[in-house]
């Protein structure tokens, strides 16, 4: 909404200034036939000056009578005359402070509309900024790895995982009790161990079993370790997706 308010102004300023150059290039015109209707009267006044100065001559006319009222002709000639140029010189100064107005608002106008469109750039440089901020966003909220749903289901996984872990971690600590303790008693804890775990001895031997138990376990362990590492990267890639978003929302309003 505001871009669209900028272009209305700009184009509005716009329409301001070729109104002004309009009005300029109108009384420059005027102004033009001003001056030519100066000369023409300095022209009639030096003309009227120069009938007076021959009429004024000796011999000039044989009758003082009508020398006389040529005299006053004259006058009257030459005092409508100054009235016509004092009237010409008040109109060519009238139209010239017109003239020089108009190229000041001339002169205002263009530099509100540069003014306006500096700002418009800015505006839609602004305007683009956000709209790839924005497709970014939700390019980002569409991806499945930062889903909720995504994030439950590893969280679940790595507490089954948490749970697989410390199962074979009992085991291990009795098969490492059952090699530690006497030859003799050897028999007995397999056998325990065996109750309690549900092993078979005569499928599988204790060192054996030990060994696939330890790997069991270092696996089910590596494989904790990189469901905590995914789980923690994407809890945070969805705390800062959340919070992104709320920012996006909240520079909008």
């Amino acid at each position: 909404s505001e871009l669209r308010k900028l272009a209305v102004r700009l184009a509005d300023a716009e329409e301001a200034a070729d109104a002004a150059r309009a009005e300029s290039s109108l009384l420059r015109d005027r102004l033009a036939e001003r001056e030519a209707e100066a000369e023409a009267l300095v022209l009639a006044v030096d003309e009227q000056r120069l009938r007076a100065a021959a009429a004024g001559r000796p011999g000039g006319a044989p009758n003082s009578e009508a020398n006389d009222g040529d005299a006053l002709s004259t006058d009257a000639e030459a005092g409508d005359a100054r009235q016509l140029v004092e009237r010409g010189n008040s109109l060519f100064a009238e139209l010239e402070d017109r003239r020089v107005k108009a190229e000041l608002r001339v002169v205002e106008l263009q530099q509100g509309v540069a003014q306006l469109r500096d700002r418009l750039a800015k505006k839609d440089a602004e305007a683009a900024e956000m709209r790839c901020l924005f497709a970014a966003r939700m390019r980002e909220r569409a991806r499945p790895a930062y889903n909720a749903q995504y994030v439950a289901d590893l969280e679940q996984e790595a507490a089954w995982s948490r749970q697989q872990i410390e199962a074979l971690q009992r085991k291990v600590q009795l098969l490492e009790v059952s090699q530690n303790a006497n030859k003799l008693q050897s028999a007995s804890v397999l056998r325990t161990f065996e109750r309690t775990c549900g092993f078979n001895s005569a499928a599988a031997p204790a060192a054996s079993s030990a060994s696939s138990l330890l790997q069991a376990s270092a696996a089910a362990q590596g494989r904790g370790v990189t469901l905590e590492a995914r789980l923690a990267e994407c809890q945070e890639a969805l705390r800062s997706r959340e919070l992104e978003c709320c920012s996006l929302r909240n520079t909008k309003l």
